[in-house]
């Protein structure tokens, strides 16, 4: 009798997107913002600049008070305007937060073709007060 490790295809782990075990939630979206340290200018393939270290620093301050506030994104990724990107989603419901590279903050709360978007502090409570009204969005 052959075993599933004898007889499954070759993969690696890179090929597969495995579920963050709980609690490593948050762990799993600060990887992505130190891989992010690595980017170049060009990395989408044509001029993208890769995000700042500004940028980092306060995507990663809205991603501890996420986990504050137990409401977790569902995406971290660099912009291809330069900077980082976080997402929320609920339904067709979708909370992004752009942080530009040159330190400004804008959120943008959208459904379908309906937008709006708006500044947020660059603080604890900034973003703190920005969880609130996007969980109340996402949540409506």
């Amino acid at each position: 009798m052959r075993s599933v490790t004898e007889t499954a295809p070759e993969c690696s782990t890179a090929d597969v997107a495995f579920p963050p075990a709980l609690g490593s939630e948050a762990s799993l979206w600060n990887e992505k913002l130190r891989l992010m340290r690595q980017l170049h200018t060009g990395w989408n393939g044509y001029d993208a600049e890769p995000p700042s270290e500004l940028a980092l620093a306060n995507a990663e301050q809205l991603l501890e008070a996420m986990e504050r506030e137990q409401f977790p994104p569902t995406r971290v990724a660099p912009s291809v305007v330069g900077g980082v990107g976080i997402t929320r989603r609920n339904g067709e419901k979708r909370v992004y937060v752009e942080f530009y590279n040159d330190g400004r903050v804008h959120s943008l709360l959208a459904e379908k073709e309906e937008a709006a978007t708006a500044a947020i502090e660059v603080s604890t409570r900034g973003f703190t007060d920005f969880i609130h009204r996007a969980r109340g969005y996402l949540n409506a």
